[in-house]
């Protein structure tokens, strides 16, 4: 395939383009020719496929939901999993050297700073891959079929908060007694961890 390159950006591209993937050049622009306006050079870009930004955002809210909205599923499945797995391997280390605060408090800290990580990661690559799709480097083949999974726990998430708070300020509702039952839950579990009930 022929290529040449753009005047602009200098990246390679189709001998046939009619203008630049990457920035949008023209290249029907002569030098005898009054130079294109910015706004018409924009206007000759092609739509963006991604909208980087909110993939940032979907990886900020839930990591490994950015990379779904990109259509990588395998990469969101793999920062879920690496998430899921710390989280795993630090409740277990607690639960082996409990009654130790100093030790707990060190397996929180590197549990905190690993889940920040993979967070930071999953947002910039969310972001950049994205950016990527756009300027047509990088191949997309439509969102995950997973994406749509997040948001449905979100929006679980977010009825049973309503609920919740509902609940607590007119007690007749249904579900008046879910805070309740949660609390009771929560203290019982405190003070199993705290060794004052036996299981």
């Amino acid at each position: 395939m022929d290529l040449k390159s753009c005047p602009e950006c200098s990246q390679l591209t189709a001998a046939d383009n009619d203008s630049c993937p990457y920035c949008g050049h023209s290249f029907a622009f002569s030098p005898g020719s009054s130079r294109p306006s910015v706004q018409s050079r924009r206007s000759e870009r092609k739509k963006d496929l991604r909208n980087p930004l909110l993939a940032a955002a979907c990886a900020f809210l839930f990591p490994g939901w950015g990379q779904w909205y990109n259509g990588r599923t395998a990469e969101g499945i793999y920062v879920i999993a690496a998430g899921f797995g710390i989280v795993v391997v630090s409740l277990m280390l607690m639960v082996m050297v409990r009654g130790s605060e100093m030790i707990l408090m060190a397996i929180a800290a590197v549990t905190g700073l690993l889940m920040l990580v993979i967070w930071v990661y999953s947002i910039t690559t969310a972001y950049n891959t994205a950016r990527g799709i756009n300027r047509g480097g990088t191949a997309f083949t439509g969102k995950s079929p997973l994406f749509w999974m997040p948001a449905t726990l979100w929006v679980l998430f977010a009825g049973v908060i309503v609920i919740a708070v509902a609940s607590t300020i007119v007690p007749g509702l249904p579900g008046a007694d879910i805070p309740a039952t949660i609390s009771v839950a929560g203290g019982s579990i405190a003070l199993h961890a705290s060794g004052f009930l036996e299981i």
